[in-house]
Formats: structure tokens, sequence, C-alpha cells
């Protein structure tokens, strides 16, 4: 029995819905939960260095997400354009627009890890290290918890819940100035198994 011309129509409509139906993560912030990681990459001095170290990587920044009060907020390490030993160069708390304003944010992702317990959980050490006032780690060493960059900050929080977001992967790393043993590198949680893309832009 060939299908109606009404049902041809309905499953046409259906589907042009669907694949129109993108989640735009830089507006839509009711998508964003608890322990979520957010990408970007920018065009600065630092996520130009960034990209150079990790060839493999779409992305120079993560962070991680935690909502307050239904508000979504990013926690993440990255250095000011100030000098080295200013105040300011601490783990930030930005919204999601300043995080991905356009003077920031070239383009970006946003995955999820699945167990929403441990990613909340994971979302609390982010902000425990916020409050804190956890200075930038100029040296990238992922050895202590006492200075720490963004990759670290990341795997770090889900650490502490017993989980390994980037399969314990570490590398040494070798750009013009730098010479860093054990690196975090963002290409490790954009190849990890554990976390389901969200969204992009």
């Amino acid at each position: 029995m060939r299908p109606s011309l009404c049902c041809i129509i309905s499953l046409f409509l259906l589907f042009s819905s669907c694949s129109n139906d993108v989640i735009d993560i830089r507006k839509d912030e009711s998508i964003y939960k608890n322990g979520d990681l957010v990408f970007r990459l920018g065009d600065s001095s630092v996520s130009n260095a960034v990209m150079v170290a990790d060839e493999s990587s779409d992305y120079s920044h993560i962070g991680i997400v935690v909502v307050i009060k239904s508000q979504p907020y990013i926690i993440h390490a990255c250095p000011s354009d100030l000098d080295e030993f200013s105040h300011e160069n601490t783990v930030k708390m930005d919204d999601v627009s300043d995080f991905f304003s356009s003077k920031n944010a070239i383009n970006g992702a946003l995955l999820r890890y699945s167990d929403e317990h441990v990613a909340e959980q994971a979302a609390n050490s982010a902000l425990r290290l916020f409050n804190k006032n956890i200075p930038f780690d100029y040296n990238l060493n992922s050895a202590d918890s006492l200075e720490m960059y963004c990759t670290e900050l990341v795997e770090y929080c889900y650490l502490q819940q017993g989980v390994s977001l980037t399969n314990n992967e570490r590398h040494d790393v070798m750009i013009p100035g730098f010479d860093i043993d054990n690196c975090i590198l963002i290409s490790d949680f954009l190849r990890s198994d554990k976390l389901e893309l969200i969204g992009s832009f």
C-alpha cells in the first residue's frame, strides 16, 4: 500500500525540524548542568601556544560548569593579561556570555559526563577551588594542587570523585620557552569515551 501524501508531508516536516534543531550553547543557558565541560578556541598568544603544543585539539581552553540558583557559571584557570603575580591570576568564575564572548571565543563546545551525581560533586570541587583563590600555574605542574592550569583543574575535580576523564593520559610537551613534563592536554578530554557532545558553535 502506498503512503498517503499527508503521511509523506508529515514525515518530511518531522525530519526537517529535527535536522534544524541545533543547540546554541552561547544563548540557551538552560542546557547547562553541574559538571559539564566547556571548550573554546581563542585568538590570543596563549591560545596559539596551546594549539602548537596540542596539535590534535580544536580548542585552546577548558572550564567546568557550576550552576548556582539556576544560573550557569564557568570555573576555569586562565592567566590574565596582567603581570604574573597579579591577584587576578587565580581560578576564575565567569558567566556563559563572558566565557564565550566574541573577544574570547572563535568557537566552542559543551560536553557532559553521564553520571549526574559524580558531575555535581566535581562541580562542588571546582567551586571550592574558586573560593580558595587558587593561583594560575605558569609552570603547568600537575604534581600538586597548590596552583592550577585549565586542564589540570578539570581533571582534578573529577579525580576527587574517583574518575579520570583523560584515562590518566599525560604528555611531555616542548614548545619555545617551555619544556613541560606530565602535561594534561585538552585533546585528552576530547578523545575520552566518558564524555558526550551536547552542542557546539
